[in-house]
């Protein structure tokens, strides 16, 4: 799957840079902007915002769900949620100096795979059906 994205030209370095100002935000507004982003199937953005949480905030737990929660709601192709959820469970058992950069994959993957149609209508038909507001 590598070589394939590589030969479309889906796979390139990107840099990596916290929005200016993020340091001044209290851990849930950087989970919102996380959640925001990548809901909104911003890539950069949400590289961006979730390495201004890795930069600000100790804990990890809150950004592994509001990530594992974006994926659930994105699309109704499973396999490309079970991506997200597969590199946030890497995450949880992985313990080398550089693990951050399987959040800042999950985060930027959710955004990032190909969607059709409306990616948020799966979860808004289930938070009809349930009485559940979408977050």
């Amino acid at each position: 799957m590598a070589l394939h994205q590589k030969g479309i030209g889906d796979s390139h370095k990107v840099a990596i840079n916290a929005p200016g100002g993020a340091d001044r935000l209290t851990a849930a507004q950087l989970l919102e902007r996380v959640d925001e982003a990548v809901c909104a199937l911003n890539g950069p953005e949400s590289l961006a915002w979730t390495q201004a949480y890795l930069d600000n905030v100790s804990d990890r737990g809150p950004l592994v769900q509001k990530i594992a929660l974006a994926a659930t709601k994105l699309g109704n192709d499973p396999h490309n949620q079970e991506i997200a959820q597969c590199m946030l469970m890497d995450f949880g058992t992985n313990r080398q100096p550089e693990r951050d950069r399987l959040l800042l994959a999950a985060a930027y993957h959710t955004a990032m795979h190909r969607k059709y149609g409306d990616p948020l209508e799966p979860a808004k038909r289930f938070g009809e059906a349930m009485g559940v507001a979408l977050q």
